[in-house]
Formats: structure tokens, C-alpha cells, sequence
């Protein structure tokens, strides 16, 4: 992720020192000596070393040559604000006010070094709460000064400062970074938060379900609002492997998208990107107009879910440097070369594909398509089977399930929603209210869940109860094997597919035995049943 945001309650907040540091400190280092939770970059220096323009330090003016201008100032953490006035403040620090009494500044003062699109990093109060940002320098979440502007007012500051920018732009949020160029800079914003002393308290306590306002402002459902009463929730999943809550954000803030989504949520946050009671255009039909839209962000190892393979070939657009690696991996696993793994489908790869098709019967066509990656999957613990991952992606799917959770039970209260009147795209799909997709089925029973499930731990946050830890039980893997044993050549991607494929009661739509055995009339209508058909 190219940027990171966050408001924390002034209420939560122990200590906001500025630490001086006279660039002499990397990030990393600030980070393993200090006990900070969240630490930002602070203001610009001179060639002399001094800070510029104000700052004052436990009760200390460092600035050579005070003068007048707003900044932030504090003697303790609860009466922090934007003044002008720091004579009776033990801390004050003065770079580049953004927004002033609510209202964006119309012209900015800085100088042109701090011009053009940069990384950026910001400070800003609202609601009783601190904001901290900060992007990353050369990419697409850097800003102008003036954007950066916009963008924090959208979000709803009340008040706002831009620091120092550019390669400078770097934060660590309770361990996620921005890690800029990684330079020294002058000085530090650290941010303590209290410490719980309840013994009593849960788990779920410290888990953080604020829902960050990131508005799409240029999407045409922002600038043409539709109102609409919507009582009702729809959930997807992004089926975009390893795309981040801001890639999708800045996917859709264009005149240009044809998409739209309330929520997002990744394993950084929740994020807003519409106001409720418009239309957005999540599914393709009519429950644009009745269902809030949230998506969900899928790891980068979904990639390999049938639903979201793309056949991989040599200058093919799908070659994902992830993808082909573990195309290398599960290559050599085989026993044929692919010339390195590097992540490149080159001509080394393309013989190696080509060879392994020749020798399993399959097309000779030098493309990983779903035959060649079923065939290529019937290896234990396969590269190209999600199950190898699970270890990898459980924590992060159980983050955002949790997210999604606790999201649609308050959006649900706040709307009078019902929690049983959930729907997945899949089933929208079903009810003939949304286009064909197959999200979320196609990866939550990889992981031990139903949409029943869904709307089950929702009703309990509703009713205020705590979600348990449904970590699914690892199966046997000396008898995860068993359902390609004795199934033939022609059969096997077919096989594979409805070994992998939970049904509708949470089962597999088959157990993987006996693939030569006749079927009775029982066992048809029961898969009839798991695949939703009848």
C-alpha cells in the first residue's frame, strides 16, 4: 500500500511528543528505540541544520528566528489545536497549513521545493480525533500540496498541516510504514496511545473498526447522486489477487469508472467510498439501487482459485511476476526446468510447459490454461493449489472477515437492516438481482465459511456477543491427496474442480473416492443440491 491513514481518538492518546533528532535517525532506528504506536515525519530544516519554520520542543523555541504563523500546539495530548499563538504551549510546530477553522486555505504557502507531485505526510484534527497521513514518494498516491488539501478536506478535517514531503514522507502506523528514501530527517511526530489496564478486557476490544472516510469524488455515482433508500447489504470480494484497499479506491475515483462500492476493506482498515443512500454500481442490476456494496481484498494467492486463473504464456498479460514464480516452483517440483525461477515466462518456461504437456497428454500449446494447471495441480501440496497457502492467508482472511463483520452489523443497525437479508454477489446473482459473479464463494469455503456463516456472526454483533476464533482444523495431508488417486487423464480438471468446490451445505460436492464408480440417484440429487441447482 502506497499510503496509510488513520484518526485516532484524542481520548486514546497518552502522549504527542516531537522528537529532535537533528537527522542523525533513520526511520527503523526512531522505531526500535522509541515506544511510540504511531510516528510520523515532522517539519523541514535548513542548511544549517535548524528547523524551519517553528518549533518548539518541552517548552524550548529551537527555531533560530520565531516568527508568526499557524501550527499545531499542545501541552498535553487532549488540548492540541491549530493557533497562532504558542507563548503558553510547551509544544508548537508550524509547516504548511492546509485547512484553518473547517475550511480549505485557498493559497498555500510554501516553497518550491515543496512544490510538484510528492510523497506527502499531514496532521489534522476532526471530531475529537487526530489524523495522521502519509504516501510514498513516486507512486500513485502522491500529491500536490494543493491535492493534498482536497483530499484531507474530503475527508472531513477540521484542521490540517502538510510537513515536510518527498523522499522525507515516511511514517510507521503501530508497524505498518511508508518508508519513503529512507533518509534521516530533523524531527519526529510520536504518537503513545494509553495502555488498558482492565484485566477484563477482550480480545475483540483492541481490534480497530473505525471506518475512514476516502470519498471517490471524480466516480460519476459521487458527482451525479442518485438518492436512493437502501435497507439492505450486498458483500463481494475484489477477485483482483493482492490488490490493496487504496488500488481499488484509486480504480474507481475516475470520471472514467464504470465501478462503484460504499466500502472497502483490506488488512489496513475500512474505508468509505460513497455516502450511504446513493446508488453505486457494484452489481451489474437492480440491487444497485437497494444494497450497500462492500468489497473485500483478497490475498495475492487467490490468484491460483480457479475463478481467478488466467491461462499464463510467454508475453502473455496476465503473467503476474507471482503467478509464473510459482508456475517455476511447481515446474521443478515436476521435474522440468524452466530455466530459473525468477518470475519471467520466458523461452525456458515455455519449453518446460510445452515438454510437461507433451509427456500428461494435454495440448502442446506452451499455455498454462486450466487443463495444464489442473493436471499441474494434482502434485501434493501443488504451487498452484490455494489450500498449500492457507497457512499464509488464514490471519489475513480472518483481519478482513472480522472487518466485514463488525461493518455490516453497524451499517446494518444504523439503516434498520436484517442480518439474514445479507447477500454475496453469487447469491444476488441467484435472486436475479445482480450480474454473474461467483465472489465471495469462490474463496470463503477455502477458508471454512459460508455466507450462512456470515450472516450468523453479523446477527451476533448485532446482539452484541463476541465472534470465536473459527480457525478451520488443518485435514490430514497424507489423505489430502487421495481424491486424484485412479481418476483419468481426460477426467482430471473436471475432478478437480468439484473435489475444490464447496456446496451449498458446506460440503464438498464430491468426497474425492471411488472415480470410477457407478453414481445412484441419491448421490446425484445431493450434488444436484450442493451446486445450488435445484
Amino acid at each position: 500500500m502506497s499510503y496509510l491513514y488513520k484518526e485516532i481518538p484524542l481520548s486514546r492518546i497518552e502522549s504527542i511528543k516531537i522528537l529532535v533528532t537533528n537527522c542523525t535517525k533513520t526511520l527503523s532506528q526512531i522505531k526500535s528505540s522509541n515506544q511510540a504506536d504511531y510516528i510520523i515525519n515532522g517539519g523541514m530544516w535548513n542548511a544549517d541544520g535548524s528547523p524551519c519554520p517553528l518549533l518548539k520542543v518541552d517548552g524550548k523555541m529551537v527555531s533560530i528566528e520565531p516568527w508568526t504563523a499557524y501550527g499545531y500546539g499542545w501541552n498535553t495530548a487532549s488540548d492540541i489545536k491549530m493557533t497562532a499563538t504558542y507563548s503558553n504551549l510547551n509544544n508548537f510546530i508550524a509547516v504548511t497549513p492546509l485547512i484553518l477553522n473547517s475550511a480549505p486555505l485557498s493559497k498555500l504557502s510554501y516553497g518550491s521545493s515543496m512544490g510538484g507531485k510528492r510523497g506527502r505526510t499531514a496532521m489534522g484534527l476532526k471530531n475529537g480525533s487526530l489524523c495522521l497521513y502519509c504516501s510514498q514518494d513516486g507512486t500513485s498516491d502522491a500529491k500536490t500540496p494543493e491535492t493534498l488539501r482536497d483530499y484531507c478536506f474530503e475527508l472531513g478535517w477540521e484542521s490540517g498541516m502538510m510537513f515536510d514531503g518527498g523522499g522525507s514522507s515516511m511514517c510507521d502506523f503501530a508497524g505498518q510504514q511508508i518508508k519513503g528514501d529512507g533518509r534521516k530527517v530533523h524531527n519526529w511526530i510520536c504518537v503513545t496511545m494509553k495502555k488498558e489496564n482492565n484485566e477484563d478486557t477482550t480480545a475483540t476490544d483492541d481490534k480497530d473498526y473505525t471506518i475512514t472516510t476516502s470519498y471517490i469524488t471524480l466516480n460519476k455515482c459521487y458527482t451525479n447522486q442518485i438518492k436512493c433508500n437502501k435497507t439492505k447489504m450486498m458483500l463481494h470480494s475484489t477477485g483482483t489477487p493482492g490488490g490493496t484497499a487504496s488500488a481499488i479506491r484509486n480504480g474507481m475515483n475516475k470520471a472514467s469508472a464504470i465501478t462503484s462500492v460504499e466500502f472497502v476493506i483490506d488488512d489496513t482498515g475500512i474505508y468509505q467510498l460513497l455516502p450511504l443512500g446513493i446508488k453505486s454500481w457494484h452489481c451489474g442490476s437492480t440491487a444497485n439501487n437497494t444494497h450497500i456494496a462492500c468489497e473485500i481484498c483478497e490475498p495475492i494467492q487467490t490468484r491460483v482459485i480457479d475463478e481467478n486463473w488466467y491461462p499464463l504464456y510467454r508475453n502473455g498479460k496476465n503473467n503476474t511476476t507471482w503467478a509464473v514464480t510459482q508456475l517455476q516452483k511447481e515446474l521443478t517440483a515436476w521435474g522440468y526446468d524452466p530455466n530459473g525461477i525468477d518470475g519471467s515466462f520466458g523461452p525456458g518456461c515455455e519449453t518446460a510447459v510445452k515438454k510437461f504437456q507433451q509427456d500428461n497428454g494435454l495440448s502442446v500449446d506452451g499455455s498454462v490454461g486450466p487443463a495444464t494447471k489442473a493436471k499441474l495441480s494434482t502434485r501434493k501440496d501443488s504451487y498452484l493449489l490455494y489450500s498449500t497457502y492457507l497457512a499464509e492467508t488464514q490471519p489475513f482472511f480472518e483481519e478482513v472477515y472480522d472487518k466485514a463483520v463488525n461493518l455490516f452489523a453497524k451499517i446494518l443497525k444504523q439503516i434498520g437492516g436484517k442480518a439474514n437479508e445479507i447477500v454475496c454477489h453469487a447469491e444476488g446473482y441467484k435472486q436475479g438481482i445482480a450480474s454473474n459473479h461467483s465472489d465471495v464463494m469462490h474463496w470463503f469455503p477455502e477458508h471454512g465459511k459460508t455466507m450462512d456463516d456470515f450472516r450468523a456472526d453479523v446477527q451476533k454483533v448485532m446482539n452484541g456477543e463476541t465472534l470465536e476464533n473459527n480457525t478451520p482444523v488443518e485435514e490430514d495431508k497424507e489423505e489430502s491427496n487421495v481424491q486424484f488417486q485412479g481418476v483419468a487423464d481426460w477426467a482430471i480438471e473436471s475432478w478437480t474442480k468439484a473435489y475444490n468446490k464447496i456446496g451449498t451445505d458446506g460440503k464438498r460436492i464430491i468426497d474425492g473416492t471411488r472415480p470410477t464408480d457407478p453414481i445412484t440417484r441419491e448421490e446425484f440429487v445431493v450434488m444436484l443440491n450442493r451446486c445450488g441447482e435445484i
